[in-house]
């Protein structure tokens, strides 16, 4: 221990280690059902749609599972886009609740539509594969075709997708949500403090951990009141019911609710459904094109000829509700 002495105060230079319990809570995590072996990382990139030669619209495909990381290269790719305000089509098993909530605040504050789907690109070997590296680029962005069939959105998936101001879900149950997982983790924390007494009053001059014990990890499926509270006022900012907190607690974590159309738009989770034949980018980009400017196409240019799709009614057997949860759990 040392001691000073100045015109203004006596101070005590102290230096003590103290050791005490310090709990680190994860954030919600609403995991989706691949396994770890099969997860991969949320990714965008942009497409433009094949089968035109002029006006052709484009649009953010993004697929993958959703990681603390992944708003930030939301964040970077519209930035890069400047004011082009391009729709996203969404395929996901799920993944960080926190970083879902995340993504959904940024389409909407950028006004983006969304619609759950899948994106093909033109050129690639592997027919499932969209990201393959083989696949055919005009004016540096890859060409490809959007499609209904194959797309899903599950666990915190839906928190994103809440985030557009248009919203598109297949007819068939290809959403799903179910119970959230928070991890507690607990650890006895060493540190060496030095401080010093400034007029009566301890002031921390540093601070430093010297020590580190693991205690255990305690997981919860059960939603706390904070964390109801954050989904509640979420949903509330998105224009969702909170009904769908219902449904999210009826689900235990190993299995899934899937979530209906018509269950789907009465809650506000989407704005409207789509058949297995249509393609996203229809929805999306086409209507009042020559009015909005969606996509990347300017009102004063000529709209591309898109053939007309017959619209069929879904078929139950199609995606039926055993084959999507088989498909959402990784089966």
């Amino acid at each position: 221990m040392s001691s000073c002495f100045s015109a203004f105060s006596f101070c005590l230079l102290l230096s003590i280690v103290i050791s005490f319990l310090l709990s680190f809570l994860l954030e919600p995590m609403a995991v989706g059902r691949a396994s770890a072996a099969e997860r991969v990382p949320m990714d965008f990139i942009v497409v433009m749609q094949a089968g035109c030669s002029e006006r052709c619209p484009r649009w953010i495909s993004a697929e993958g599972d959703i990681e603390a990381e992944t708003p930030a290269r939301l964040r970077k790719l519209l930035k890069s886009l400047g004011k082009q305000k391009l729709p996203i089509v969404l395929t996901s098993n799920g993944g960080d609740l926190e970083a879902a909530y995340a993504l959904g605040r940024l389409i909407r504050k950028n006004k983006l539509d969304v619609a759950v789907g899948t994106t093909r690109l033109t050129g690639c070997i592997e027919p499932l594969v969209p990201r393959c590296k083989t696949s055919r680029v005009e004016d540096g962005v890859p060409v490809g075709r959007s499609f209904v069939d194959g797309g899903y959105c599950a666990s915190a998936c839906p928190m994103m997708l809440a985030g557009g101001v248009r919203k598109f879900a297949p007819l068939w149950d290809a959403l799903g949500v179910h119970q959230v997982t928070t991890t507690t983790t607990q650890y006895e924390v060493q540190y060496d403090i030095q401080y010093k007494m400034v007029k009566g009053k301890k002031k921390v001059i540093s601070r430093k951990e010297i020590g580190r014990k693991y205690l255990g990890t305690k997981t919860s499926t059960k939603l706390s009141k904070r964390n109801t509270a954050h989904l509640a006022a979420y949903l509330k900012e998105m224009g969702v019911d909170r009904k769908l907190i219902d449904l999210v607690e009826s689900a235990s974590p190993d299995d899934i609710y899937l979530i209906h159309a018509d269950e789907a738009i009465p809650l506000g989770l989407i704005t409207a459904g789509l058949a297995k034949n249509e393609m996203p980018i229809d929805a999306l980009c086409f209507g009042d094109l020559s009015k909005s400017g969606r996509c990347g196409v300017t009102p004063d240019e000529p709209l591309p000829f898109v053939p007309p799709i017959p619209v069929a009614k879904p078929v139950p057997a199609v995606g039926s509700p055993a084959e999507l949860t088989a498909k959402l759990q990784g089966g």
